[in-house]
C-alpha cells in the first residue's frame, strides 16, 4: 500500500469521510487526485508523498480513504510563540555596541532552525505597538504551548503586557539581548520579570536559543 499525505487535509472536512478517491499514477509517484462526494467533484492537483499527514489510500482506482491520526511526533510537538517588542526590528543597526550586529531576521531564521531540531513549532512575531503584543499574548492561549518574549522597552513600563501574561497558562520566558541588570536605571527593572517563568539576559541573540532549549526540556 502506498501512502500519500495531504498538506491541507482540512479541505476534506466539508465532504463525507467515505468519499471515494481516484488516483491516476503508479504507486509511490506524484498523482492527480480527484474525489467524489454527494453531488460534488474536485481536483486536488499534483500531490507528493510526505513524511507525515492525515490521509491514507491504496493507489488502486476506487479505494476509500482512511483518516490517519497524528504521528506521535506531531502530537508531542510544542508550539512556541516568540514575541519581540518595539525597535527590535532595527537590530543590527540600533546601538550595535549594546545589542550586537545580528538582525531580527537572522534571529528568526536561527530560532526556526533550532526549533525544527528540537521538535518545536515556531511562530515568530514583532510589533512596535503594545496593544498588538497584548493581542498576540491573548491569542497564544489557543495557539501556543509556551511563549518567549523580548518586550524590549515595554519591559519597564507595560502593566498591560504583564497582565496578559498572567492569563496565559503555559510557561513564559523573558529574553533580553543585553544584561538589563547592568544597564542604567531606565533599563534595569522589568515589570515582566515578576510574571515570567524564567528570565534570560545578557547572552546576546543566543538567549533565544537558550530559551528554546529550556522549553524543549520542560514537561
Amino acid at each position: 500500500m502506498s501512502r500519500l499525505y495531504l498538506s491541507n487535509p482540512c479541505a476534506f472536512l466539508r465532504y463525507p469521510l467515505h468519499t471515494v478517491l481516484r488516483a491516476q499514477s503508479a504507486p509511490g509517484f506524484p498523482c492527480a487526485l480527484s474525489f467524489r462526494g454527494a453531488k460534488r467533484q474536485a481536483k486536488l492537483g499534483l500531490l507528493m508523498p510526505r513524511d507525515r499527514g492525515r490521509m491514507l489510500f491504496d493507489n488502486q482506482i476506487g479505494n476509500r480513504a482512511t483518516v490517519l491520526p497524528h504521528t506521535p511526533e506531531e502530537q508531542s510537538m510544542k508550539r512556541v510563540m516568540i514575541l519581540n517588542g518595539p525597535n527590535l526590528n532595527m537590530l543590527g543597526i540600533r546601538e550595535p555596541h549594546i545589542y550586537g550586529t545580528t538582525t531580527l531576521d537572522q534571529i528568526k531564521a536561527n530560532c526556526e532552525a533550532k526549533g525544527k531540531e528540537l521538535g518545536l513549532s515556531i511562530d515568530f512575531q514583532q510589533s512596535n505597538h503594545e496593544g498588538a503584543l497584548i493581542d498576540l499574548i491573548q491569542s497564544a492561549r489557543e495557539k501556543a504551548d509556551a511563549i518567549i518574549i523580548n518586550p524590549a522597552g515595554l519591559s519597564f513600563t507595560s502593566v498591560g503586557i504583564m497582565d496578559a501574561i498572567k492569563i496565559f497558562e503555559g510557561p513564559t520566558l523573558e529574553v533580553h539581548i543585553s544584561n538589563v541588570h547592568a544597564r542604567d536605571e531606565y533599563h534595569r527593572h522589568s515589570k515582566i520579570s515578576s510574571v515570567a517563568t524564567g528570565v534570560i539576559a545578557g547572552l546576546g541573540s543566543f538567549g533565544y536559543i537558550a530559551a528554546l532549549h529550556a522549553i524543549a526540556n520542560m514537561k
